[in-house]
């Protein structure tokens, strides 16, 4: 996609010279990376929203992705559309200072079926590996 092959060239070239050809001030794609590591690791648990925000920027960065934030009790963080495949999956931000421990298949497959997706992503800094048993045969990725 040519949005990675963007990504490529600003992550190879120093931002020395990205500043001086006048390409490094506010490109959210340089950002995003940055950021999306920093609200992951939520020592202090006050970035989980904006962990949220970010990940929905970032799959926006995709030409055929379409995100809305959603949150709260029974619902997914992000519900995202595939647009090419005309595909909807949700998405759970888990912003943690430790390992995720694990992981609620049917409260996510509750999440999916509100909203008509296909499958759940999980993402998270780092997590335990049981809590891959805890979505083995599910619509589930991390």
């Amino acid at each position: 996609m040519q949005i990675d092959s963007i990504k490529e060239i600003y992550n190879f070239y120093p931002r020395i010279l990205l500043n001086s050809i006048g390409e490094d001030s506010g490109n959210k794609i340089l950002e995003l990376p940055k950021l999306i590591s920093q609200y992951a690791n939520n020592p202090n648990n006050e970035a989980a929203y904006a962990f949220e925000k970010v990940l929905k920027d970032g799959f926006e960065m995709f030409y055929n992705v379409k995100t809305e934030l959603h949150g709260g009790a029974g619902n997914s963080d992000i519900e995202g559309l595939y647009i090419t495949c005309k595909k909807k999956f949700a998405v759970e931000a888990k912003s943690t200072a430790n390992k995720l421990l694990q992981i609620n298949s049917n409260r996510l497959k509750h999440h999916r079926n509100k909203i008509g997706a296909k499958y759940s992503i999980v993402i998270t800094p780092r997590y335990v590996p049981a809590a891959l048993r805890d979505i083995e045969g599910e619509n589930i990725v991390i």
